[in-house]
C-alpha cells in the first residue's frame, strides 16, 4: 500500500508542469505571497515593495474601488483591485512594450500565452467555458470556482490563447470593466 502511494506521488510530480524559480504561483487565494483580503500595507510587506494606487488607478477614496500597483514599476502586468481597503481581485494582463513583467502561472502551468487546449487538459471538467463578452466565436472565458463559490479564476482567451487572467472573490472577479 505504501509503495503504491509513493509511486502515485512520484508519477504526479513527473506529470505536473514545473514552475521556473522566477515564476509567481497563482492560486485561488492570490498570487505569490499576496492574498485576497490583504491590505496594501500587508501585501507590500510580503513582497518587499510599496504597493500604491496611481493617480489613474481609480478613486482616491480607499473605501471605493481602485487599482493598485507596485510603486517601483516592477511587475507591470500585475494589478490589485482594492475595495474597502482590501485586495479583492488580482489581475494578470498584457503590458506596454518595454515594461517589467512577472511570469505568473498556476500550479498546472497555465499563464499568459497558454492555449485553450492546455486549459482544457489542465482543468478538464472543473472549468466552465463561456463566450467572451467582447470577443467573437474564437474568444472565451474559462471560469474556475472554489468549492464554496466565493472565489474564482477567470482566464480570458483571444484567438485561442490566454491574453489575461484574474483571481478574486465574487462578485468582483466577474466584473468585466474592472472598477467601472
Amino acid at each position: 500500500m505504501i509503495r503504491a502511494l509513493l509511486l502515485g506521488a512520484f508519477v504526479a510530480v513527473l506529470v505536473t508542469p514545473s514552475l521556473a524559480a522566477s515564476d509567481l504561483l497563482l492560486t485561488i487565494d492570490g498570487v505569490g505571497n499576496v492574498r485576497i483580503g490583504m491590505t496594501l500595507r500587508e501585501s507590500g510587506r510580503t513582497i518587499g515593495a510599496r504597493i500604491s494606487v496611481p493617480k489613474d488607478g481609480g478613486s482616491d477614496d480607499p473605501q471605493e474601488c481602485s487599482y493598485a500597483r507596485r510603486a517601483d514599476g516592477r511587475d507591470a502586468n500585475i494589478s490589485y483591485m482594492m475595495h474597502r481597503n482590501r485586495i479583492v481581485r488580482i489581475d494578470i494582463g498584457p503590458t506596454e512594450r518595454g515594461q517589467s513583467v512577472a511570469a505568473v502561472r498556476t500550479a498546472e502551468g497555465i499563464g499568459l500565452g497558454s492555449s485553450e487546449k492546455q486549459l482544457r487538459q489542465a482543468y478538464g471538467r472543473r472549468v466552465r467555458v463561456e463566450p467572451h463578452p467582447y470577443g467573437d466565436a474564437n474568444d472565451h472565458y474559462y471560469v474556475l470556482k472554489d468549492a464554496g463559490g466565493r472565489r474564482g479564476i477567470i482566464f480570458e482567451t483571444w484567438d485561442g490563447r490566454v491574453s489575461q487572467f484574474r483571481v478574486g472573490r465574487y462578485p468582483e472577479v466577474r466584473w468585466i470593466e474592472g472598477c467601472s
